[in-house]
């Protein structure tokens, strides 16, 4: 028979329905989602009976496919059993950072179940012999895998319809692939139909993202960006998808080789070619390790597998200083960072911003936080168990009227006693340094400004408190949950009290007199003294909708 033609054939029409069963069934687990989801939001499908209904609907189409796994194993490991196994191990090592070992025993189970209906191991013998006569189907087992990559590049899109129709289409190229008779066809099918539908989503995300700016993005999407990680990601999938071609290659080497041997000696020789075989796979990995250690090294960049964190924030440098303990690395703005007393803690990102931040079990389960969840979004701040005092803070710096908000920090670095952010804002340089005293429920902020120009600046500082007095989960300091606060001015001090305790529960907020100094190495540095108040004497904040900081859909925040 012909190299490039297996030996089983085209697979029958119930053969080819099974195959592309995998991906009709993440279609319809997503529409029928999408359908609960609609009706928990049209409050026709109470809340109670969410969580059932989508464990339910998870453990059918999970349940569907482990069956379909132990037949395909008591059959011997047929052709259409393979997008299963790839998307069976897939989905283990996907939930193994949160369930550890247990996330393999569906799989083991699997095993022992279908080996004693076997009645021995003749299945995994027709494995092998099936995957080295056709290497197609372990890129048929990768394949089986890219729903789930979908589902994870769409994971921020609103709406599920891109991802059931390009699973739709990944069913139309498992049935390409299963009619197939020759081993070139079934590659073809394979990797041209990766290719289309991995382009059509670059498309799509790029449209989607381009310009866009949700309210936990600091800036709109770029949709070069997005392009730029759907190849990178894409040059991955390509390659799973054609390592197994190594194998075919081996084994047309090998049957060239016995061939020749075979016409030369009359016979082949069992030990020179399990000898040959076993050089040929040394061969192949010494080259794959030389390979390897010839790229370039990546600097980490600490992401999770979307292309929204390129959108989000840029890298900061992350520095740790402690003691002898000095280290540093790239990482993204948005990282978090926390300095912490006693009875005080700060928790905000890197770049000087306060982001939104969330229970991170709720973003894992939910993909957000829960709509009963009173601290959605609130868990960042400052905190003085069993209450908030802050949203967040800022310093902006106007240079000759040109607003400069430090939000956007080069460099942050962790002692042990306070943490540092470092703005380079041309021709000024900023440092500012928070502290959090042992013992106390207080929190110290310093600025310090330096003009490295030689010209004078005419700079005006304002600092930006966002109050936000709010009870921790299940406690309060007064017998109901505290819903805003009123804001006055006394004196040389900003005082925030709560609604519900305000002879209990209040926050303030003063400033030192700011220091002019000229440094020996520059002339004509000058910084301006501090501005006045210019909040009302009474301000009223109801705590609604906060959204992220700064925005202009916040009332206008006390400044001085």
């Amino acid at each position: 028979m012909d190299e490039s033609t297996t030996s089983d054939g085209s697979s029958t029409w119930a053969e080819t329905l099974v195959g592309m069963g995998v991906f009709l069934l993440i279609s319809v687990g997503f529409v029928l989602g999408s359908v609960v989801a609609t009706l928990h939001a049209n409050a026709i499908l109470p809340e109670p009976a969410l969580p059932i209904i989508g464990s339910v609907l998870a453990l059918t189409i999970i349940s569907a496919v482990v069956i379909v796994l132990g037949l395909g194993w008591v059959k011997g490991f047929p052709r259409w059993s393979f997008p299963y196994w790839g998307m069976a191990l897939a989905l283990s090592r996907l939930f193994f950072d949160q369930w550890g070992w247990r996330a393999g025993i569906p799989l083991v189970l699997v095993a022992v179940i279908a080996s004693l209906l076997a009645r021995g191991v003749w299945p995994l013998r027709q494995l092998v012999k099936g995957v080295w006569n056709d290497w197609t189907r372990l890129s048929f087992a990768f394949y089986g895998t890219l729903p789930l990559a979908l589902a994870i590049a769409f994971d921020e899109v609103s709406g599920e319809g891109p991802v059931v129709v390009l699973s739709v289409a990944l069913a139309l190229g498992a049935l390409a692939y299963m009619r197939s008779t020759r081993i070139w066809q079934r590659a073809l099918a394979l990797f041209g139909s990766f290719t289309l539908i991995w382009a059509a989503a670059t498309v799509c995300l790029a449209n989607y993202w381009g310009g866009r700016q949700e309210p936990w993005m600091p800036r709109p999407g770029d949709w070069s960006r997005t392009v730029q990680w759907m190849t990178k990601e894409g040059r991955g999938l390509a390659g799973l998808l054609l390592a197994p071609a190594l194998l075919g290659l081996l084994r047309v080497s090998l049957k060239s080789i016995r061939s020749w041997r075979a016409a030369y000696t009359g016979r082949v020789a069992k030990r020179p070619l399990i000898r040959l075989v076993l050089g040929a796979a040394a061969l192949i990995v010494l080259a794959g390790v030389v390979i390897l250690s010839r790229r370039p090294l990546e600097k980490p960049r600490y992401d999770s597998v979307s292309p929204l964190p390129l959108d989000k924030a840029m890298d900061v440098v992350q520095a740790l200083s402690w003691g002898e303990v000095q280290q540093e690395r790239p990482a993204p703005a948005d990282t978090m960072f926390a300095t912490t007393g006693r009875r005080l803690y700060v928790i905000g990102d890197i770049d000087g911003d306060f982001r939104p931040r969330s229970n991170p079990y709720d973003l894992a389960a939910f993909g957000g936080p829960r709509a009963d969840d009173p601290l959605g979004g609130e868990l960042g701040g400052v905190w003085a168990q069993p209450v908030k005092a802050l949203d967040g803070y800022a310093f902006v710096v106007e240079v000759d009227g040109e607003r400069r908000p430090l939000l956007d920090a080069d460099r942050f670095a962790q002692t042990f006693a306070d943490v540092r952010f470092d703005y380079q804002k041309e021709p000024l340089k900023a440092t500012r340094r928070d502290f959090v005293p042992q013992d106390r429920p207080a929190l110290f902020t310093t600025l310090t400004l330096q003009n490295t120009g030689n010209e004078p600046l005419d700079v005006r500082l304002v600092f930006s408190i966002y109050f936000d007095l709010e009870d921790a989960w299940l406690t309060s300091l007064a017998d109901r949950r505290n819903t805003g606060e009123t804001v006055r001015v006394d004196g040389e001090h900003l005082i925030a009290q709560a609604e519900s305790a305000p002879d209990a529960w209040a926050v303030a907020v003063s400033a030192a007199r700011i220091r002019q100094s000229r440094p020996r190495s520059r002339v004509g540095q000058t910084v301006s003294r501090w501005g006045n108040w210019n909040t009302p004497p009474i301000w009223r904040r109801a705590r609604s909708n906060p959204g992220p900081l700064p925005s202009s859909s916040r009332p206008s925040p006390a400044q001085r």
